[in-house]
């Protein structure tokens, strides 16, 4: 434990802030703060403190004006805590273990403008707590317990500007709860359970600018809702139910009615019309849209459509709409676009129509609308023609994964910077590269992407050598992987090749000419090749990124690379056994190797020897027995190394020096029995570490390497498990664990762990200091012999989004009502559980509940 000690602070005693965040100390330093009677700023967050007495550690802080006692383990407060405090401004106590406060505990702070009470568990707000408060302008409430609120509790705060009351669990609002608070510019109402708001609880709030209703179970606003407020800067009601689009919601710049519930657009006339910008309308259940419903919003420049269940649009649906400039359609069941859909828009630059079931787009869609961006992926169109997109100035093409034969354009081609036409059924481009030559125009493109089709000729009669011609000469990215190319492309000569993909075709040998003398990545994946030869690389001198697989490589020459400055290399998904001790020399700027399933057995001892940038080594997937920390010698940059999947029966102590950072390190799929004699592990600084699927009995020296923020030991034969305040993420599946150690015995200070996963194990209990952790998100502990969930102490986890508890052995839940708490997911599946107790459900909020009861 750390402590202050007067000496410390004797010579500095005109100090005026002081911060002595994130030790461990369990009590303010009265004494050492003593001498500061200038002191005007204190901070003492996240530490160990439980509780503040009657006032002595702040008495000799006259001046003080601001105190921050955030992520502590308060649980009381007494009265006189801040007795004389009173010429303090801002107070922030959030992230603490308050349950109640008592009437007086702010009674001398009548200066206070700024108060934080954030993320308790506070349950009630006694009305006479914040009355003396009458010159508060920032209330902070969120993420506590408050069920309800009294129409009077915020009845002296007439200065208030900002009141934060989301994540709680408010039903209802009082209709008078803020009549006295004219000066509100900011109210956060998100994330709790309001079904409706009284038609007047924000009449008066003239200068209400900022309204975060998010995220709960408003139907609908009434009309007049909002009628003393001109217009939000922020109106937020994403994640409700509302069902209607009416003008009550059209009260900002952004209508933000994202993930509502919304069946259908009907035409509606808002008082403010023509200042509405945006509309966030994706994931609603939106299936019919009227053809007007957007004549009056005449300043409308974006629609968010996506993920909705639109089958039609009318001809002209936004002819009104002369300022728009952008369309997402995607994820709908559009079929057809009609002539004029989207014509005449004089500001229209990108439209979205990705992932819906058209078939057709009729002539003139886009006639005079000046599209750059188009996005038709994921659609059954078989053909696309100039009459479909005339009138447009298209630069970003995409009509990946249709069923596209042939591709008709005139002139439209010359404009592209970049086309995708990857997943489809393209044999040839004729009638694409007859139009493109007859043009006598200059290509554009800088991206071509015709990957998984059926061509067989990608140069010369194929005409991508025309496609890379450019004036410019700026650099290209060619992709045609996956075709039935037996030859390397024919591209346009002098252009340089930013990323030229061959992966997946019929090339057996590479035989590179003078126009690819400017590539500077190549990816050969799934390839047919059996040789990689020197002098077919030595036209490439330009290449810094390669990328090799074939099923039949059998040998790599031992000077292919040598004329090669690489910066990453990939040889993997080959049956190549072993590599030439020299491959690498010279490589000084690789910063990263691939080198996985190829079947090695043994590397040499000074493989990398030449790669003093080498920062990732992958070695992953083959058939070493044993590592060489020669390997690693003066590789100063290394960040992660993967030698998961091969035959390591032991790692030799000092395979890695203290010196060196390691992001990952990877040896999970070994042979590992033990780790007794690795005192690397102990010493060098390692983030990510996976030692899963070994036969591992102890991990004990693990437990002197306070730097491991992620462990994943699953699938060995644990039978105790450590946890450790350093671990993030800790993932100890299919082991034998039957409790939980804890490394320190103050869960709630001590531990940042955020997802633990503990299934099939042989745990009997579910550790309630579990919850205690404030900031695990996930636990995952199905498949063991639980017989309880310790719902009494949930609400304590406040960040706990994901519970699973299924296949254990629960056959009955608390019958009491709990302390409300909030879960996306809780998964009780396949437990003989008997009944779901209805008081429990009635105390939780849960997005995702999946259950078996029997019956």
């Amino acid at each position: 434990m750390l402590t202050l000690e007067l000496h410390h602070l004797v010579a500095v005693e005109t100090l005026t802030h002081l911060s002595v965040d994130n030790n461990r100390l369990t009590a303010v330093p009265t004494e050492a703060l003593g001498t500061l009677r200038s002191l005007e700023a204190f901070s003492i967050g996240s530490n160990r403190l439980r509780a503040l007495s009657d006032g002595d550690e702040f008495a000799n802080l006259p001046h003080l004006r601001s105190l921050t006692l955030s992520g502590n383990l308060i649980h009381t407060l007494h009265p006189a805590t801040f007795a004389s405090l009173g010429e303090l401004r801002s107070l922030n106590a959030s992230w603490n273990c308050l349950a109640s406060l008592s009437a007086g505990v702010f009674q001398s702070l009548e200066r206070l403008e700024v108060l934080d009470l954030s993320y308790n568990y506070l349950k009630l707000l006694n009305a006479t707590l914040l009355q003396r408060l009458s010159a508060l302008r920032e209330l902070h409430l969120g993420g506590n317990l408050l069920e309800t609120l009294r129409a009077n509790t915020f009845v002296a705060h007439r200065a208030l500007e900002r009141l934060d009351l989301s994540d709680n669990f408010l039903k209802t609002l009082p209709v008078r709860l803020l009549t006295a608070n004219r000066k509100l510019l900011e109210l956060n109402l998100a994330g709790n359970l309001l079904e409706t708001v009284p038609v007047d609880v924000f009449a008066g709030l003239e200068r209400l600018h900022l309204l975060n209703l998010r995220h709960n179970r408003l139907t609908r606003l009434a009309e007049g809702t909002f009628r003393d407020q001109p217009l939000f800067t922020q109106l937020s009601l994403e994640g409700n139910r509302i069902g209607r689009l009416e003008a009550t919601v059209l009260k900002s710049s952004d209508v933000t009615l994202q993930n509502n519930r919304l069946k259908s657009l009907e035409k509606v006339r808002p008082a403010n019309a023509t200042l509405i910008h945006n509309l966030f309308l994706y994931g609603n259940e939106i299936g019919t849209i009227e053809q007007d419903v957007f004549e009056v919003l005449v300043r409308l420049e974006a629609v968010y459509l996506d993920y909705n269940r639109i089958e039609e649009l009318s001809p002209m649906l936004f002819h009104a709409n002369q300022h728009l400039h952008h369309v997402t359609l995607a994820h709908n069941r559009l079929t057809v676009l009609r002539t004029n859909t989207f014509a005449g828009l004089s500001h229209l630059h990108s439209v979205d129509l990705s992932y819906n079931l058209l078939s057709v787009i009729e002539p003139a869609t886009f006639h005079r609308s000046p599209v750059v961006y188009l996005n038709l992926n994921g659609n059954r169109l078989k053909s696309l023609d100039d009459w479909a997109l005339s009138g447009t100035r298209l630069l970003y093409l995409h009509v990946d994964s249709n069923e596209i034969v042939s591709v008709r354009y005139d002139g439209l081609l010359n404009g592209l910077v970049e086309l995708s036409a990857a997943d489809n059924h393209i044999a040839a481009w004729d009638e694409l590269c007859t139009t493109a030559r007859g043009s006598n125009a200059t290509s554009h493109l800088t991206a071509i992407n015709l990957a998984n089709n059926s061509l067989t000729v990608a140069g010369s009669s194929g005409c991508l050598d025309h496609l890379t011609a450019n004036a410019n000469l700026d650099p290209v990215t060619v992709n045609v992987a996956f075709n039935k190319l037996s030859e390397l492309p024919v591209l346009a000569a002098g252009r340089g090749v930013h990323r030229l993909d061959l992966s997946g075709n019929a090339l057996t040998d590479l035989c590179f000419r003078a126009a690819h003398q400017e590539t500077g990545a190549l990816i050969l994946r799934e390839t047919s090749l059996r040789v990689l030869r020197a002098e077919c690389f030595e036209r490439l001198p330009q290449l810094a990124t390669l990328v090799v697989s074939s099923s039949v490589l059998e040998t790599v020459e031992e000077r292919t690379l040598h004329r090669l400055k690489l910066e990453r290399m990939e040889l993997t998904d080959s049956p190549l056994g072993a590599l030439p001790e020299s491959l690498f020399k010279g490589q000084t700027r690789l910063s990263a190797i691939s080198l996985s399933n190829i079947e090695l057995s043994t590397l040499p001892s000074k493989f990398f020897a030449d790669c003093v940038r080498l920062e990732d080594i992958d070695l992953s997937r083959n058939a070493l027995e044993t590592v060489d920390r020669a390997w690693f010698l003066g590789l100063e940059h290394l960040n992660s190394i993967d030698m998961q999947g091969n035959r390591i029966t032991q790692l030799p102590p000092d395979l890695l020096s203290p010196e060196q950072t390691l992001e990952l390190l990877s040896l999970a799929g070994n042979a590992l029995k033990s780790l007794s004699g690795a005192f690397f592990l102990a010493d060098v600084p390692i983030r990510t570490l996976n030692l899963s699927a070994n036969r591992l009995e102890e991990i004990d020296i693990l437990q002197r390497n306070d730097f491991v923020t992620r462990l994943d030991v699953a699938g060995n034969q644990l039978d105790r498990l450590i946890l450790r305040p350093n671990y993030r993420v800790l993932i100890a599946n299919s082991n034998r664990i039957a409790s939980l150690d804890w490394d320190e015995s103050d869960p709630e200070s001590a531990f940042d762990l955020e997802h633990l996963e503990l299934t099939d194990n042989q745990l009997h209990r579910l550790d309630p200091r579990l919850f205690q952790v404030r900031s695990i998100g996930v636990i995952n502990v199905s498949e063991n012999r639980l017989d309880h969930v310790p719902f009494e102490v949930l609400h304590r986890a406040k960040l706990l989004t994901s519970l699973i508890v299924s296949r254990n052995n629960i056959r009955t839940l608390s019958r009491d009502r709990v302390q409300a708490f909030k879960l996306a997911l809780l998964d009780l599946a396949e437990n003989p559980l008997d009944e779901l107790p209805e008081r429990l459900m009635q105390s939780c909020v849960v997005t995702n509940l999946i259950v078996n009861v029997a019956k």
